[in-house]
């Protein structure tokens, strides 16, 4: 699954806002958002438009710092997963809202992918390294912006949201909240962000 497409954009820096730090609230983290946004002179979010009424959605992912990994306590941990250490994101990015979908995928290559599970608005799967470097690079092309695949850093702390716990959703990851049986895919946007 290409889970992630990522817009570096952001040529600017953030004035750093004093004291809202990792860990941050759901509403301390759209404030953030709003105010990398407004001092940036850039939108919280932004479309683009692919053709035939399909659009790719960005959110912008504000400068910051946060605790990469995870502590030596949590329970499933991963010996890969450490050690905890702090790392600063320097420039606020543009990231997918969404994983891509069949449909924008199809799109911008002009071809229709053979994915296990077919649907248009499935994330598109079993797409390999130059597959995907092909799609960055006609949608780079195409619009004459630089879009590639996020850095691990950058994939942790979009996703984290400024949380600290095992997931963004705390400790636990109910079924509410994320496609957890692993057993197929479920259309983007179908789980709270």
């Amino acid at each position: 699954i290409l889970c992630v497409l990522f817009f570096a954009g952001c040529n600017e820096e953030m004035a750093s806002a004093p004291g809202l730090r990792s860990p941050a609230s759901p509403d301390e983290a759209k404030f953030l958002q709003g105010m990398a946004a407004s001092g940036q002179n850039l939108s919280p979010e932004i479309e683009i438009p692919l053709g035939k009424n399909i659009s790719i959605e960005f959110v912008l992912i504000p400068s910051g710092e946060f605790h990469m990994g995870s502590p030596n306590t949590e329970s499933l941990r991963q010996s890969d997963e450490g050690p905890l250490h702090q790392v600063k994101i320097s420039k606020s990015f543009y990231m997918g809202k969404y994983e891509v979908t069949q449909l924008q995928y199809n799109t911008v290559m002009g071809t229709q992918k053979d994915c296990h599970l077919k649907g248009d608005n499935l994330p598109v799967e079993e797409v390999d390294f130059f597959e995907v470097n092909s799609f960055l690079f006609r949608l780079s092309g195409k619009y004459g912006l630089k879009f590639r695949l996020p850095t691990e850093a950058e994939w942790e702390y979009a996703c984290r949201a400024g949380t600290t716990g095992a997931f963004s959703t705390g400790e636990t990851l109910p079924p509410a909240q994320a496609n957890v049986k692993g057993k197929s895919t479920s259309p983007v946007g179908t789980y709270p962000l």
